[in-house]
C-alpha cells in the first residue's frame, strides 16, 4: 500500500504530518467544525469524534446499570423470624370469633353506585361464627392463682394435677384415646427376620441372642416372682455355716540351717 495525497496526487514517503498539504490542519474529520457531533440521546454535541464516543459509552453504562438485575441481600434468620411473627400477630390473637373471613373470589362492586370502599367496610365487618370454646375456662383461675402466688406450697404437685386435668378435658372434648405407654418386658417388639440388615446387624452385636430370636422366637420368660429368686440366693450366700473369716494358716517348719545363711554367702553361691 502506497499513501498518496488526494489535494496534490504527490506520493507520501515519509511523516505524513509534515506534508504541506496537511501543516495547520487537523486530521480529525470534523475536528474543528462546531456542531457537528450531535449526540442521539440527548441534546450534547460534541466538537470531534472521540467526543462524541466517549459521551456515548456513558449512555451505554448507564443502560447495562438499568438491564442488571438489583441485588438483593437475603435476610438473616432473626430477621425473618421477626417478620414472621408480625404477619402472624393478628391471627394468633384474640378470640376465634374475631376474626374476618377471607375475600371472595370476585370482589367487584355489585353496582356503579356501591364503591370498592363500602365493599371492603362489607367484608371486615363479616366475622367468623365460632364459639368460644368451654372445656378450659375452669383451669384459667387455677392458672392465675399458681402464677400469681409466689409463696405457695407445693407448686409442683399442683401444676401436675392441673395438667393431667387440661389432658383429660381436651381428649374428652376432641373424644380422642390416650396414646399407648410404651414399656420394657414383654411390649417390647422382637427381632423383624424379615429385614436382613437388622439380623446382620444384631448377629454382629450378640450372636447368642440373635440365635435365640431365629430358633424360638417366641419364647417364654421366667414366671417366678423377684423376691422369691431374691432371697433363695439371699439365703444360699447368708448361710450360718460358712466363718465369715478364715484365720490365717500356721507358717511352715523351716530347718535350723536357714538361720545361719547369710546374704553374703547366698549371693557367693549364685
Amino acid at each position: 500500500m502506497e499513501p498518496w495525497c488526494a489535494h496534490c496526487s504527490t506520493r507520501l514517503r515519509t511523516a505524513p504530518a509534515a506534508h504541506p498539504c496537511f501543516k495547520n490542519m487537523s486530521l480529525m474529520q470534523g475536528g474543528t467544525l462546531e456542531g457537528k457531533w450531535s449526540c442521539a440521546d440527548c441534546n450534547f454535541v460534541a466538537t470531534t469524534r472521540n467526543g462524541l464516543l466517549n459521551h456515548e459509552k456513558v449512555h451505554k453504562r448507564e443502560r447495562l446499570r438499568q438491564d442488571i438485575p438489583p441485588l438483593q441481600i437475603p435476610l438473616d434468620p432473626k430477621t425473618r423470624r421477626r417478620n414472621k411473627n408480625k404477619k402472624l400477630a393478628s391471627l394468633t390473637t384474640g378470640q376465634p370469633g374475631d376474626t374476618p373471613l377471607a375475600a371472595r373470589a370476585i370482589d367487584l362492586p355489585t353496582s356503579e353506585e356501591q364503591s370498592r370502599e363500602e365493599v371492603n367496610a362489607t367484608r371486615q365487618r363479616e366475622r367468623i361464627d365460632v364459639q368460644e370454646p368451654a372445656a378450659l375456662l375452669s383451669f384459667q383461675e387455677p392458672l392465675d392463682m399458681l402464677l400469681g402466688t409466689e409463696d405457695l406450697q407445693n407448686r409442683k404437685d399442683h401444676f401436675e394435677v392441673i395438667v393431667q386435668g387440661l389432658t383429660t378435658a381436651v381428649l374428652g372434648h376432641f373424644n380422642l384415646s390416650k396414646p399407648p405407654v410404651i414399656g420394657t418386658g414383654s411390649t417390647r417388639k422382637g427381632l423383624d427376620l424379615l429385614n436382613p440388615q437388622l439380623v446382620q446387624k444384631a448377629y454382629r452385636w450378640n450372636r447368642r441372642k440373635c440365635i435365640r430370636a431365629i430358633t424360638s422366637p417366641s419364647g417364654a420368660r421366667c414366671l417366678a416372682p423377684k423376691e422369691e429368686v431374691y432371697g433363695f440366693y439371699k439365703n444360699m450366700w447368708e448361710s450360718g455355716s460358712s466363718p465369715v473369716e478364715r484365720p490365717m494358716p500356721e507358717p511352715p517348719t523351716r530347718p535350723a540351717i536357714v538361720e545361719s545363711l547369710s546374704q553374703a554367702f547366698v549371693l557367693s553361691c549364685l
